[in-house]
């Protein structure tokens, strides 16, 4: 018999472990008490991981503690199937906390040497994935990020408005779509009462309205199955009731038809891919999430490379977001608007924010 011992300087380990955290801290509400946990969920990429991997099967029986291990997955109703239950181990999350160098509180950043160089000359080093650029400051926490680019002389922080929702339908529109989309148009001129509304009735926050409705533009689902948790129900905790109210808001409902709408027009226009069924037979595969996030990054890129080249040609120091910048002086909004709608067809506002250096921030 082998044991395994994780390596909590390696950044991939540290990374895994945050996640599993956080997916713990998530449901820490419930979990004072034993409450079931479905596999699909303990295991989703996005906390554990997948369960044949080491480190995945180390941190969950580090973080959680198995009070009931019955479970049936075979009921044909998926209400009555029983999931094992759990409560969270408070001795291994502080252990964990304490070898990851955390607090309470949220995980403390620090900047690197490299770091204040490249914000002192306004020139960062990204890693470009997926058609969007990565950097380390990115993942810091919003208030914290601020004042450290605040410290540094980013002051402007611009925004695209419902950059998803605007370039989705704006790239429907050149595909077709001469329809008029009513939710999606009230949502693109009056998103803020429209998440406010869903807040106070549905008894969520509003962050967690704005990702519930950018999940649903990229081709997510309210499901209701514990044994098939996707992204919003995890993203509502597997709350039933909460995820009953949203499927049946007629605002909801308007709005999941405009979006249906919108990639019915795309959809002929991006690259077929098929497949082989059972009977030999080649078939089209769906447009599945996946190449529908992949799509909208695309889509995004283009906007954000003729941002970047605009202020490059400014000599202005910036720091890039996947949808905005924080610059050290304001900008023409409206030359810079017209540029992109010049270059790539996509007529975008932007929302600005002026942030306010801290006295005697430490560089």
């Amino acid at each position: 018999m082998t044991t395994y011992t994780p390596n909590f300087t390696d950044p991939r380990s540290q990374r895994r472990a945050r996640q599993a955290l956080a997916f713990v801290q998530k449901v820490s509400k419930k979990l004072h008490k034993p409450t079931w946990l479905s596999c699909r969920w303990i295991h989703h990429r996005d906390n554990f991981g997948q369960a044949q991997n080491p480190l995945s099967q180390y941190l969950k029986t580090l973080l959680l503690i198995c009070v009931d291990d019955r479970y049936d997955y075979t009921n044909t109703d998926p209400k009555l199937r029983i999931c094992k239950k759990y409560i969270r181990n408070q001795e291994g999350i502080t252990w964990l906390k304490q070898q990851l160098g955390m607090t309470t509180g949220p995980i403390p950043r620090t900047i690197t040497e490299p770091q204040r160089q490249e914000l002192q000359s306004g020139h960062f080093e990204f890693k470009d994935s997926s058609s969007r650029l990565y950097h380390p400051l990115q993942t810091i926490p919003r208030e914290q990020k601020h004042q450290v680019l605040a410290s540094y002389g980013y002051l402007y922080e611009y925004d695209i408005e419902c950059c998803a929702p605007t370039l989705i339908y704006q790239y429907a529109r050149k595909c077709g779509l001469d329809l008029y989309l009513f939710a999606l148009e009230q949502y693109l001129q009056d998103r803020q009462s429209i998440r406010t509304r869903i807040s106070r009735e549905c008894e969520i926050p509003e962050h967690v309205v704005k990702q519930l409705i950018i999940i649903l533009l990229n081709g997510g689902s309210i499901q209701i199955n514990p044994e098939y948790p996707n992204d919003i129900y995890l993203l509502l905790k597997g709350d039933q009731a909460k995820l009953l109210w949203l499927r049946q808001d007629q605002y909801l409902c308007e709005l999941r038809s405009d979006i249906k709408t919108c990639w019915q027009y795309i959809k002929p226009h991006l690259p077929r891919r098929t497949r082989t069924n059972q009977n030999g037979q080649v078939v089209n595969m769906r447009l599945c999430a996946r190449r529908k996030t992949g799509l909208y990054r695309e889509l995004e890129r283009s906007v954000l490379d003729q941002i970047r080249q605009y202020l490059d040609q400014r000599s202005v120091r910036y720091f890039p977001e996947h949808d905005g910048f924080t610059c050290e002086t304001p900008i023409d909004k409206e030359e810079l608007i017209n540029e992109i709608l010049m270059k790539t067809g996509f007529l975008i506002k932007f929302d600005v924010n002026i942030l306010v250096p801290q006295l005697n921030q430490e560089k």
